[in-house]
């Protein structure tokens, strides 16, 4: 979505290099090696799986063999993590551009949805619809660009008023749910997400003390393991 066919995201330069060929061309280098990375943390995954596969519950000697993908994983991740904030809150959208790409067309599942809601069965309802677009593709028109009798002949339980209020503002707040894509969905989203953050903090914090009272401990049984 950065590329000049889209034109959606702008990547901070700091995270990419010019293309060996092509002036115009901007390579987002640290998307591509973190995705190429998860290659090996797949493979980590599928080492470890392996290991597991028929143990029985206990110790077994198999098991030495899942550091190696543990710490592999370990290591990847966090030299991901160190660079990812920034890359993240240095990225922009260009919105004007993003909802101008946007087509209607997207908006005949939320027609469908309506007339559902209106009891329409759902079948009924995804035919009428289909019926529609298909109306517009032959005129050469979006389905809202269609003369309303046209619209209600079709489609019977819907006013012009009605149908004139679809919109993309409407169809992304109409996914109220958990994980919807709601102003309100997304809002308690993040805030969860954020006690959560807060919670794995507080949690590896009060590892590292532990961890360092048991080092300390064992120093002051063994000073000469110094």
């Amino acid at each position: 979505f950065s590329s000049s066919e889209y034109g959606f995201v702008n990547v901070p330069d700091e995270f990419c290099t010019g293309s060996s060929i092509m002036p115009q061309k901007k390579n987002p280098d640290f998307l591509e090696l973190v995705r190429g990375r998860s290659s090996i943390t797949i493979g980590n995954l599928i080492s470890l799986l392996t290991v597991m596969k028929g143990l029985s519950t206990g110790y077994h000697r198999d098991l030495q063999e899942d550091k190696t993908a543990v710490f592999s994983s370990l290591d990847i991740i966090s030299s991901i993590l160190a660079l990812l904030p920034e890359f993240v809150s240095k990225i922009t959208l260009n919105i004007d551009k993003i909802k101008h790409s946007l087509d209607q067309g997207l908006l005949a599942t939320d027609i469908a949805d309506y007339l559902a809601k209106r009891g329409v069965p759902f079948r009924e309802a995804h035919s009428r619809v289909g019926t529609l677009v298909r109306l517009a593709e032959e005129k050469g028109v979006k389905i809202f660009e269609l003369d309303f009798q046209d619209v209600k002949e079709i489609l019977k339980d819907v006013g012009f008023d009605e149908y004139k209020s679809f919109s993309f503002e409407s169809s992304i707040n109409a996914r109220n749910i958990y994980g919807g894509t709601s102003t309100t969905s997304v809002k308690r989203q993040r805030e969860q997400f954020i006690e959560i953050k807060k919670d794995l903090v507080s949690f590896i914090e009060a590892q590292k003390k532990k961890e360092a009272y048991i080092y300390i401990q064992s120093i002051d049984a063994n000073p000469f393991d110094l």
